[in-house]
């Protein structure tokens, strides 16, 4: 049986903080360029699956909550605020070491506007998140059943897909400002391509929870392997880049979500790992910097690897103890919840 715990409302799996952990190091280790397919295709191809995995594991703690008050102001709460927090450090601490720097009039109004937006990177995974929970929301209400409603994810995936690969979605193509809006800023194609896997994710939650199986789980493993042996192909959802294939980016996405779902029940708990895992959020949005900082001193990829994650240890405790409610450890907005339908 998978560990579980629970702490206030939130019941938290191991493994699923495990995998969690192991994602956002590899998301750390892409965006110090470790993961480059210049210098090795196969684990580029591995590890540029690790951000639609992410959208499968929100998908499992999705909930509607008592209606869509509720469920707008605990969006509110865990993904814009501390997504405008980590945003606006981040522009805050470009602005001044500009001003420090005397090269503030370098920077057009655009170019400023951007350093509280767009520019903390990672941080486009929660305003796409939080663009996939409203619309799976007015789904999941209006389309009571699973598979049909799945197969209605599929299909603003496909447009996407199909717009994408006609080169119809490039910033080029797109007047202003509508290219920073949907492209940058709410990025709606990654949205729509990461919708199924949202859904996938919600319908697999109680699956889960089931013990483990090791004379179905180990053959499984190994089919999930050779699946995405078979079917990988470089993508980049970051780029819009979703390879040649739908099925195919599907197939390989789903194969390494299985996978690591499978060694993640098998191991079922890493400490150190399971700490980042619960604290993906922080680490998501502190890591850019970091990495900025170090690479003006630091040369070599995997040593800035190292050191980034190191420094999550000690700035992670901090900011969890004096600043819960702009990180999303705890609710800025009360809910007012009504008791939820059964």
């Amino acid at each position: 049986m998978p560990t579980i715990t629970q702490t206030g409302e939130k019941t938290r799996i191991a493994y699923i903080d495990l995998l969690k952990g192991v994602c956002i190091v590899l998301i750390v280790a892409i965006h110090c360029n470790l993961f480059s397919e210049e210098r090795n295709v196969a684990p580029a191809l591995t590890a540029m699956r690790v951000v639609p995995l992410f959208f499968f594991l929100s998908g499992l703690f999705f909930r509607p909550y008592s209606g869509l008050r509720e469920f707008l102001v605990r969006k509110v709460n865990t993904l814009l605020v501390p997504y405008l927090f980590f945003q606006l450090a981040f522009g805050t601490g470009l602005l001044l070491t500009a001003a420090l720097t005397h090269t503030l009039g370098d920077y057009s109004p655009v170019a400023l506007v951007r350093f509280f937006t767009v520019d903390n990177g990672p941080l486009w995974y929660l305003r796409c998140l939080l663009v996939i929970n409203l619309v799976y929301y007015a789904l999941d209400r209006l389309i009571p059943y699973k598979l049909l409603r799945l197969a209605a994810c599929f299909v603003p995936a496909a447009a996407t897909w199909w717009l994408c690969k006609a080169g119809c979605l490039l910033p080029d193509h797109m007047p202003a400002p509508w290219n920073y809006l949907i492209l940058e800023l709410l990025r709606l194609p990654q949205a729509m391509m990461a919708l199924p896997l949202f859904c996938i994710g919600h319908l697999c939650r109680d699956t889960m929870m089931r013990p483990r199986n090791l004379r179905i789980e180990l053959p499984l493993m190994a089919v999930a392997a050779g699946v995405l042996w078979l079917t990988a192909e470089p993508m980049n959802m970051h780029a819009n880049a979703y390879g040649t294939n739908f099925v195919l980016f599907y197939l390989s996405v789903l194969a390494l979500t299985l996978f690591l779902i499978l060694v993640g029940r098998l191991i079922d708990r890493l400490p150190t790992v399971d700490f980042l895992g619960r604290n993906t959020l922080i680490v998501l949005g502190i890591h850019f910097p970091v990495i900025l900082l170090l690479e003006k001193y630091v040369h070599n990829d995997l040593t800035v690897l190292v050191l980034t994650t190191l420094a999550m240890f000690p700035l992670i405790p901090p900011l969890n103890r004096w600043l819960p409610r702009l990180t999303g450890r705890k609710p800025l907005f009360r809910t007012y919840a009504r008791p939820e339908k059964t």
